[in-house]
């Protein structure tokens, strides 16, 4: 805003104390009282109603504006970074509304703030409502993707493994919720279990969890880190260990380090995965 115009204008100039008080042109002319009581302001009149429209952008704006600030106040070294994740997981409950232009609107300003609280303060709880909450769209799905790969670039191994912690811990409390059992074989899971694509590995229509993987295929050494900690998953017969199991196949495929690749299969525990027909064909495939 260029506001040297400002001095320019003779209107804009203070008085000078020398310049004595102002007289009055016509004094023979009495003027008229001001009346000094206090009315109604007409913006405060009754028949004034704000439209829904405005009420909305004026929302989206105010917490647009405020995830703004909380972003530069932590990039900065302000503190009270747990006050401020608590308070974004609540705006986080505007996402169940299923609008898909204001998910669009706020997931930017989300995405930003939860990964200066993952980077600056280590704390992944955004993180891993943003990838619950959100819907899988063609609007949110570039956001998603490039939040995952801007935390698995950090230099630290220890953001790595916490984004890893965050993703799977999402897709297991997704999984659950799904009423879906990992017990037993269904008939067409009974032979050969390779998934064709990864849309496969991950079916649900709740959560953004397939963009997060999107986004670790993307990364060559973010593969082969994934893979091992997937292999500890099946091993360990955790939660949802079939998509975990389809989801290693795609790992390993994509990461560019096959030695790496062979020494996480290498550490399979081949008897607690005898039954998991997906492990016996990687096996088979790789070893």
């Amino acid at each position: 805003l260029d506001l040297s115009l400002i001095a320019q204008d003779d209107s804009f100039i203070s008085r000078s104390p020398s310049m004595g008080p102002s007289k009055r042109q016509n004094r023979s002319k009495t003027p008229e009282r001001i009346d000094a009581s206090f009315g109604k302001p007409l913006l405060l009149d009754e028949s004034f109603r704000p439209s829904s429209e405005f009420s909305r952008s004026a929302a989206v704006s105010l917490l647009q504006c405020s995830l703004v600030i909380f972003t530069e106040w932590l990039a900065v070294g302000g503190g009270g970074s747990e006050i401020i994740c608590e308070a974004a997981i609540q705006w986080c409950e505007l996402f169940q509304a299923r609008d898909m232009t204001l998910q669009a609107e706020v997931l930017p300003f989300f995405t930003n703030l939860a990964i200066k609280l993952c980077r600056g303060n280590g704390n992944y709880a955004l993180l891993g409502a943003l990838l619950k909450q959100v819907e899988d769209t063609d609007a949110t799905r570039p956001l998603v993707k490039s939040t995952i790969t801007a935390l698995l670039k950090s230099k630290t191994d220890n953001t790595t493994q916490k984004v890893f912690d965050t993703l799977l811990s999402v897709s297991d409390e997704i999984f659950c919720k799904s009423n879906v059992t990992t017990t037993g074989t269904s008939e067409e899971e009974s032979e050969e279990d390779v998934p064709l694509d990864l849309d496969e590995v991950w079916s649900h229509d709740s959560g953004c969890v397939l963009p997060a993987l999107q986004a670790v295929i993307g990364s060559k050494k973010a593969c082969v880190d994934f893979a091992a900690r997937l292999v500890n998953e099946v091993s360990n017969n955790a939660i949802n260990s079939r998509m975990k199991a389809r989801c290693l196949w795609h790992m390993c495929d994509a990461a560019s380090d096959q030695v790496g690749v062979k020494n996480a299969i290498r550490a399979l525990d081949r008897e607690k995965c005898k039954d998991n027909s997906t492990i016996s064909s990687l096996i088979k495939f790789y070893l």
